[in-house]
């Protein structure tokens, strides 16, 4: 058990304060992805496919269903005070983290941003970055007062 990083309110408030963080970026992700697959449905011409463009959208909606699948999981675990829901969204957390940094990077890459919004994308990447490292500092935490208090409670004291 380390600092609290909920200001104040209990860290399982704080998760599932997180889970709903995440089932609002999950649906961000998923209306990215269905708005890239939707653009690309309509200009399809066999001359000038996009495909990169059409792959991005599908890895996005992926992500998406990914992201709100541990999601579940962390809002069962929240609810619940269940250390392994929550620990496999802490898992996931890590490495949906690092698929997210390597779409930003292929996008900016791939040329796909303007150049009048090619700052955004940084800005916009490293405040979801912090986003999720915070999110993830807030789960462990909780993870770790749940095992915390679980040892505590199933110890036996001599009589």
């Amino acid at each position: 058990m380390g600092l609290n990083p909920c200001c104040g309110i209990s860290l399982q408030n704080g998760a599932r304060a997180v889970a709903g963080v995440e089932f609002f970026t999950s649906g961000a992700f998923f209306l990215t992805g269905l708005i890239i697959v939707q653009k690309f449905a309509h200009s399809w011409s066999w001359g000038d496919a996009d495909v990169p463009s059409l792959l991005f959208g599908i890895a996005y909606l992926i992500f998406s269903v990914a992201q709100f699948v541990l999601t579940v999981y962390l809002f069962l675990g929240a609810n619940q005070n269940n250390s392994r829901h929550c620990m496999k969204w802490f898992l996931g957390a890590w490495i949906l983290l690092v698929i997210l940094i390597v779409f930003a990077a292929c996008e900016t890459y791939q040329g796909r941003l303007t150049a009048n919004i090619l700052w955004a994308k940084p800005v916009l990447l490293g405040f979801t970055s912090l986003l999720k490292l915070y999110c993830i500092w807030v789960v462990f935490e909780f993870i770790s007062d749940i095992r915390h208090f679980d040892v505590d409670s199933t110890r036996k004291t001599p009589i």
